[in-house]
This record gives structure tokens, sequence and C-alpha cells, in this order.
């Protein structure tokens, strides 16, 4: 009885030794995870900060500028509320919205409720108090940059104002003076806090974009600030002079702001990024370290109880203790197999989410892209096309007018036509891939409209290609969207063309002996398979492998976008492209589309 008593206070022991050992393991370890979970929640917010401050800033820069602000102000009120919300800003960003949704809208007070978001945010998340550099960039970037863009602004509106009256100019001209002293001290200081970042990173050369960029910045506003403070005008010559200065700074020194901003943006999420990652490896080393320790307090407590037992002289206290040893052991090992699959799962669930961010990451600088392509290409467009049609229509009247006068320009006149068709073309091309268009799929014979398109766009090759069709579907009504479709199509049978007899222009410049061109479609399993094969020389390796980047092209004429604008319309449709190349045999491009969304069209 006494021996068993002894066994009994021995596990009273081990239990008070264990409960000993694991609260400070575990309040240590929950004070440590705790912090480290607070430090993740402001990385997150930092992360927002930076994106929204981009968004912002780059309003900021087409209202000071008076560009159109419409396509820019859609993403800010798209995106900002949930980025607004993550970082902490959500009254200084209803301000904004407010501003931005009014009608009929202030471009000045939305100015300056878009200074003030972005203040907010430099006082707070973007904010980074481990990083000296970044600290610096945001400086720069959250306070300075905005500032100089809300001074360009107001000297905007205090010229505009006053150029035209003598009284006006006398009563602005020393607020002139001020903003332009103004401008000239936030880009000394704008440089400054670059200069103090690059000595943060201590690295001189990824500098040098911003350090050039500073410099100009500080030039334009030296000009400024030498027609505000030019003795020898008098108060109307100043402002008329500084209102062409500020005119024409908006082709010149306002895409430098811009420009110097893409740069911090580039920086600033870098490092978030670079930061949260730390982050999460942290708390998931906090983790392992305190599962670690609590299986070493563990451990040393059942030795401790092994070690006060074996002193029991008892046989059968002895037996019982090694039916409690076998018992502990097969626990333990339980508890181990357990604690493996738990850190197994913890480990795979871990890998997905670095995954899920990696692919976020790419998507949202791919989304970047194609937004700055987007901005682009509208513009592009609308330069380019007015001149195009004036050109257009000149050609046009001057044909009719030397229509059957033996001038001999017929063929001079052609080619001018033909290099309009093939800008115009171009153009359409950039605005069709860089503007995703939603689908609009019917139910219809397929057959039927390869060959009603095959017959329009064979009348646009060149003389010397022929074209064949094999139609396989046998009359099966099916889903697409025929306008997508046809775009694909188009871009197929020229890449084709041009592979083999380039623009058409010269038959000694051909690459192809008995150019030819063979369409055909099918039903595979499940698929439908349309394909469009050449005889041409063919793609090399190397590059068969980058003929899906978009903008790629080895052609001296052509975008590059033809093929990655079929790969994104096959992909609209659920399906893929696949591209075989065999040099001196030809080419074969094939669009598989699965034959599911026919069911669910009709």
């Amino acid at each position: 009885m006494v021996k068993k008593l002894a066994l009994r206070a021995t596990g009273y022991k081990l239990g008070l030794v264990i409960f000993c050992l694991l609260v400070p393991i575990a309040y240590f370890g929950s004070v440590l995870t705790l912090n480290s979970l607070n430090d993740l929640s402001l990385a997150k917010s930092n992360i927002a900060a930076v994106d929204l401050v981009d968004m912002t800033f780059r309003t900021m820069v087409d209202l000071a500028s008076g560009w159109s602000v419409s396509d820019q102000q859609n993403v800010v009120l798209t995106n900002g509320p949930k980025l607004a919300e993550t970082a902490g800003v959500t009254p200084e960003f209803e301000a904004l919205r407010d501003a931005m949704t009014k009608t009929p809208s202030d471009r000045s007070e939305t100015l300056t409720r878009a200074h003030e978001l972005i203040i907010a945010l430099g006082d707070g998340p973007l904010v980074n108090a481990a990083n000296r550099e970044a600290n610096a960039m945001a400086r720069a970037g959250g306070t300075l940059l905005p500032a100089i863009l809300v001074n360009y602004r107001e000297m905007q509106v205090l010229a505009d104002a006053s150029m035209w009256y003598s009284d006006e100019a006398s009563k602005n001209v020393e607020a002139l003076d001020t903003l332009s002293a103004a401008l000239s001290q936030h880009t000394r200081e704008f440089k400054s806090r670059i200069g103090s970042a690059q000595a943060a990173a201590g690295k001189l050369a990824d500098y040098d974009f911003l350090q050039a960029s500073s410099d100009r910045l500080i030039a334009g506003a030296d000009i400024f600030k030498s027609v505000a403070f030019d003795p020898q005008l008098d108060p109307l010559s100043k402002m008329q002079k500084a209102g062409a200065a500020l005119r024409a700074a908006n082709k010149t020194w306002l895409p430098d702001v811009l420009s110097t901003w893409v740069e911090l943006h580039k920086r600033l999420s870098s490092i978030s990024v670079v930061r949260l990652s730390n982050l999460r490896w942290s708390i998931s080393q906090t983790i392992g370290l305190s599962l670690i320790s609590a299986i070493i307090s563990l451990g040393m407590a059942i030795r401790m109880f092994n070690s006060t037992a074996a002193r029991l002289d008892d046989v059968e206290i002895a037996r019982k203790e090694a039916e409690v040893a076998r018992y502990a052991a097969e626990s333990g090992t339980t508890a181990m197999e357990k604690l493996n699959s738990d850190l197994a799962a913890m480990n795979k669930e871990a890998s997905q989410h670095l995954k899920a961010l990696e692919n976020a990451q790419e998507q949202l600088v791919k989304k970047g892209r194609m937004e700055q392509m987007g901005q682009l290409t509208a513009t592009m467009a609308h330069e380019l096309r007015n001149p195009l049609g004036a050109a257009r229509t000149s050609i046009f009247l001057l044909e009719r007018k030397t229509r059957d006068k033996g001038l001999g320009v017929e063929g001079q006149i052609q080619r001018i036509t033909n290099a309009i068709m093939r800008c115009d073309d171009i153009i359409a091309q950039l605005l069709d891939f860089s503007r995703t268009k939603q689908l609009s799929p019917t139910a219809g014979d397929f057959d039927a409209w390869l060959e009603r398109t095959l017959t329009e766009e064979a009348l646009r090759l060149p003389q010397a290609v022929s074209i064949s069709c094999k139609l396989g579907t046998q009359g099966r009504l099916l889903a697409f969207d025929p306008s997508r479709m046809q775009r694909a199509l188009t871009n197929l049978l020229g890449n084709a063309s041009e592979a083999m007899v380039g623009n058409g222009e010269g038959s000694a410049k051909f690459n192809t002996t008995n150019p030819h061109i063979e369409v055909s479609s099918a039903i595979v399993g499940d698929m439908l398979q349309l394909s469009v094969s050449d005889n041409g020389p063919g793609i090399s390796t190397e590059n068969l492998a980058r003929v899906r980047e978009p903008l790629f092209t080895t052609k001296s004429f052509g975008t590059g976008l033809g093929l990655p604008a079929v790969e994104q319309i096959a992909a609209q449709h659920g399906g893929t492209m696949q591209i075989t190349s065999k040099l001196g045999r030809g080419t074969t491009a094939t669009i598989l589309l699965p034959l599911a969304i026919a069911a669910e069209a009709a």
C-alpha cells in the first residue's frame, strides 16, 4: 500500500513538473506569436497602402496636367475601398470618392482630397519602421511628390486666372513667387530623401535612375522659379510666361514626375513583399520552436518519472510501472505520429499559401502592365487614327482626280492605301488585345461559318497564296463567338501568309515556292479542332518557345500580338492553342475548344 502511494505521489510530481514547464513555454510562445501576427497585419496594411498611393498618385498626375482622368478614377473607385479598409484610411478615401463622383467635378477639390489621403497613408501604414530605405522612399513618394503636384496645379490655376488682366496679375504675383519657391524647395528635399534611401540601401547603382529623375525635377522647378523672380518682367508678362512654361511642362516635366513615382512604387512594393514573406517564415519558426520545446519538456518529465519509479523495489509496483511506461510509450508514439502528420499538413498549407501569393503577385504585375498598355493603346489610337483618317480621305480624293489621266501614279497610290490599312489594322490589334471583349457565344453551324469566313478572308490574301479547306464537323451545331473567332482566324491566316510571302509585294522576295494554306475543322473526342497549316519556312526551336509572348516578332513589321490574341480568344472559350513547326516544312496552329459550351448555349 505504501509503495502504491509512493507511485501515486510520483505521478503527482510528474504532473506538477509538466505543468511548470509547459506554462512558461505556452506563455512565451503565445506572446511571440501574437507579436508576429501583429507585425503580419502591419505588413499587409503596408502593401495595401503602397498600392493605394500608386493609384491615387496617378490620378493626381492626370488632375494636375488637365488630362482625362476617367480611366484612372475608375481604377481608384473599383479597387480603392478594399485597399483603404486594409490600410485603415476609409474616412479619407470616402472624402476622395465623394469629390470624384460629384457633379460637376472640381479638379482642384479632387486633387486636394487625393493629397489628404496620401498624407494619411504616409503618416501611418506607408511607414516601414524596420527599413530605413523604405521609410526614406515613403517620405519622398508619399509626401514630397504629391506636394510637388499640388504646388504645380496651384501655379497653373493662378497663372490661368491672371494672365489676361494686369490688375489680377499684380494682385497674384507674390503668390506665384511663393508657390514657385515652394516647388523648388520640395524638389530639392525630394532629391535629399532619395540620397538618404540610397545610403540606407548601400547600392549606389540601383538609384541612378531616381537621381537622374530628381535632377530633371529640380531643373524644371528652377525654370518656373526663374520666370517668377525675373526682375525684368512686369506682373502680367510673368503670368503669361509662367502659363506658357507650365503648359509646356505637361508634355515633359509631368511625365518625369510620373516615371519617378513608378520607379519608387516598384522598389517600395518589392521591399513590402519581402517583409511579408520574412514575417510568415518567422511565425512558422516560432510555432515550430514552441512545439519542439513542449516535446522536450514532456520527455524530461517522463524521464524524471521513470528515474523515481525505478527506485521502488516492490516487484508488483515494478510490473505496474512497466505497464505504465509501455502505455506512455504507445501514447507518445501516437502523439508523435499525429504531430508529424500535423506538421506535414502545416508545411503543405504554407507551401500552398506561398504559391498563391506568388500567383497573386504575378497576376497583379500582369494586370498593372495590361492597364498601362490599355492606357497607352487608347492614347495611341486617338492620336494616330485622326491623321490616318485624314490621309485615307486625301488619298481617296487624289485617286479620283488622277483616275484615267495616264499619270502613272496608280501603283504609288495603292501602296499608300495599303500602308494606311496596315497601320489601321495594327491599331485594331493593339486595342483588341489590351481591351478584352466579353464573349457572346451563339449556337450555329461551325463549318458553314468557317466556309463563309474563309471566302471573305481569301480575298485579302496575296494572289500568290492558294488556300484550301477541309470541313469535318458535319453540320453539327456548336457554340462560339463568331466575331472573336473571325479575329483569331484572320490572325492565323495573316501569320501563315506573311511567313511564306511577306507582304506579298515582289515575287523575288517570296520565302516559299507555291505558297499554300490549308484550313481544317474536326471533332476530336470532346473538343472542336480548328487547324491552319502552311508550307512555309517553319519556326526555329528558339523562336517557337517565345511566339506566345506579347510584342515578340521576327518580322520587320507587325505588332507581335497576333498569336497572343489567338491564345487569349481560345482561353476565353475555355480552350487552348497549340503550335507545331518543322524548319523547311511549315507550321500548324491548332485551336482546341471544348464542346461542353455548346450544350450550355443550346
